[in-house]
């Protein structure tokens, strides 16, 4: 990838990226809203779609996108950066707001100014908390990698939304089976039923990794068909 391409698509989410780091900073610390796993999950998704839908719509710039090509540019390096530049950013603003989970983040941010003598420590313990986080950062992850993956194959405004639930309904199915194979073990005594539930346990941290696969395979099928198509 080359810097000048990197670039250029980076101008493209820059707007994005300020505006998911002061969502992820108002509702985090000044709000106090996303301190809860489950808000912090929705969050990360929510972003996650919000960045794939605006990194790969670059099929809808049909000018653009022939004279980008025509400067000696492969499509890898092209659909590559394009992929990169979104999930950084978004990844970035997740993480910020998983910190809720570890730190008394707004507490220590308006200790700065009032003097209360309190601070809130966060509900979960730090294995929890970190088990969340995971689940948060990695399921973002594939759900960016699927979105970005539909969103790519459009050339119309009016069909990214149709990729859009097709890619939400793709993101959501994976977790859910793997759920409901650690349910099924669980329910045979080959492991233990509650670790179904606990995204903290041996169990998921399979399944984070194994995420990451999927990231790389989506990105390549991504780069595979952008090479088939006529610009």
């Amino acid at each position: 990838m080359k810097w000048p391409l990197l670039s250029l698509a980076y101008a493209e989410v820059s707007g994005l990226a300020q505006a998911a780091f002061a969502a992820a900073f108002a509702g985090s610390v000044l709000l106090q809203l996303l301190d809860k796993p489950e808000a912090v999950v929705l969050f990360a998704v929510a972003s996650a779609v919000v960045f794939a839908a605006t990194a790969a719509g670059f099929r809808r710039k049909r000018g653009e996108l022939e004279f980008i090509l025509s400067r000696n540019i492969s499509r890898a390096s092209f659909v590559s950066s394009r992929f990169f530049v979104g999930l950084l950013p978004m990844a970035l603003a997740v993480a910020f707001v998983c910190l809720n989970l570890f730190l008394p983040v707004s507490d220590s941010f308006w200790g700065l100014f009032v003097e209360s003598g309190f601070v809130d420590t966060p509900d979960l313990a730090p294995s929890e908390g970190l088990g969340w986080a995971m689940f948060a950062l990695f399921g973002a992850g594939w759900a960016y990698s699927v979105a970005f993956l539909f969103v790519s194959r459009t050339t119309e405004a009016s069909g990214m939304f149709l990729a859009l639930l097709a890619a939400s309904a793709a993101a959501v199915t994976v977790p859910l089976l793997f759920f409901a194979m650690l349910s099924v073990l669980g329910s045979f005594g080959l492991v233990q039923a509650e670790t179904a539930y606990d995204p903290a346990s041996p169990q998921w941290f399979v399944f984070y990794p194994a995420s990451l696969l999927l990231d790389a395979l989506a990105l390549l099928v991504a780069i595979r068909l952008f090479r088939e198509v006529d610009v």
